[in-house]
């Protein structure tokens, strides 16, 4: 999945750790990121994941198929 961002030329951090998901929107909201992208278990199973918009709070249900290219679209609207 990191290739395909990588070749779709969007810039990317992770923080995959054991500090709370609260925690790990604070880090990303200080580090300025436009979206949030978060996997939990739930998310897996069904192969999902969430597509966080930072700005508003608002928060969509995307499939992990062709997530970079759904990514990059949403940042052109930027």
């Amino acid at each position: 999945m990191l290739d395909d961002f990588k070749k779709a030329r969007i810039k990317i951090g992770f923080d995959i750790g054991r500090d709370s998901l609260k925690a790990q929107l604070k880090s990303a909201d200080r580090l300025k990121a436009s979206f949030a992208l978060i996997l939990g278990q739930e998310e897996a199973i069904h192969e999902k994941i969430i597509f966080r918009d930072m700005k508003t709070g608002v928060q969509e249900s995307l499939n992990l198929a062709n997530l970079a290219e759904q990514v990059k679209k949403r940042l052109a609207k930027l």
